[in-house]
């Protein structure tokens, strides 16, 4: 009877690691897709190795930079989270390295997983504007993002450096 109850509780034993084994952790965002919809209404799927993301836990967050008119353009950050129930601070947003040129006059602003694609939530800040003499370089840009990312078990500040090529941005090519 022993024996029998030993090899059960055997059996259950492999039954469970193998369970436990088999279920996939969210450790990356292979399978994270993000819905884009251009100007003209054109929707697609990119997956999260196609754009330029800063991961902080199992946040995604990138800049989104519109042109509002010539050489002044917004910069919105956009961030995704497969549970949407994560706390997201933006701290502060700075034009390039060293620069005092500051995008926001808010000190913080949290962002809202206000929006649900398939299994992805998206939330959206305006984190200001600027014009071209704003930059050093008038090809390419840092926007500097001090970002706090708070979950059940943890609170992370992180900046992120985004390198942007602002002439994919630009409506009129810039004389050199």
């Amino acid at each position: 009877m022993n024996r029998k109850f030993g090899i059960v509780v055997l059996i259950i034993f492999i039954i469970i690691i193998w369970a436990l084994s088999s279920c996939k952790v969210v450790d990356s965002y292979e399978d994270f897709h993000i819905r884009s919809v251009d100007d003209y209404g054109v929707e697609d799927y990119f997956s999260a190795e196609e754009l330029d993301f800063a991961r902080v836990n199992n946040v995604l967050i990138r800049p989104v930079i519109k042109e509002i008119n010539h050489y002044k353009y917004r910069v919105y950050l956009t961030a995704y989270s497969q549970t949407g129930s994560e706390k997201v601070t933006i701290n502060k947003i700075y034009l390039e390295k060293d620069s005092k040129v500051c995008l926001t006059n808010e000190e913080q602003q949290e962002v809202l997983f206000d929006e649900q694609v398939e299994n992805v939530y998206e939330g959206v800040v305006n984190a200001g504007e600027f014009v071209d003499r704003d930059i050093s370089d008038k090809n390419t840009m840092n926007i500097i993002v001090q970002v706090q990312v708070e979950n059940e078990t943890e609170i992370i500040t992180k900046d992120i450096n985004f390198h942007i090529d602002i002439t994919q941005y630009r409506s009129v090519v810039m004389p050199t």
